[in-house]
């Protein structure tokens, strides 16, 4: 179980390690990816993970999360008469970048 490691961006700056299974020894093996200083905290990456994955797996989330994402789903079935207009603007809206900010302290 390698639950006691927390998580960090790898593009933080707080030292990081990298987590295998060895299973010749079955078991896990934690690896310092960079020197780190007696007390310091190590921590692993667990992937980058919107808000929405690091809640619904892990239970938190990050303020400043750089992997933050909105999935909207859009309907263009067949039979829809706006398809094709919503079809030519589609790569327009992939392109799009967008900062969300929470007003609200959610702790």
């Amino acid at each position: 179980m390698v639950d006691f490691l927390n998580h960090k961006p790898i593009s933080s700056s707080s030292s990081f390690s990298s987590v295998t299974f060895d299973h010749q020894r079955m078991s896990f093996m934690v690896t310092a990816m960079e020197d780190c200083k007696e007390g310091e905290e190590v921590s692993i990456c667990y992937g980058e993970k919107s808000n929405g994955e690091l809640l619904a797996c892990y239970g938190f989330c990050l303020e400043d999360n750089p992997h933050e994402a909105v999935t909207v789903n859009v309907g263009m079935g067949e039979e829809d008469e706006a398809r094709q207009v919503k079809l030519r603007m589609l790569p327009r809206a992939l392109t799009l970048s967008h900062s969300f900010h929470w007003d609200q302290d959610l702790r």
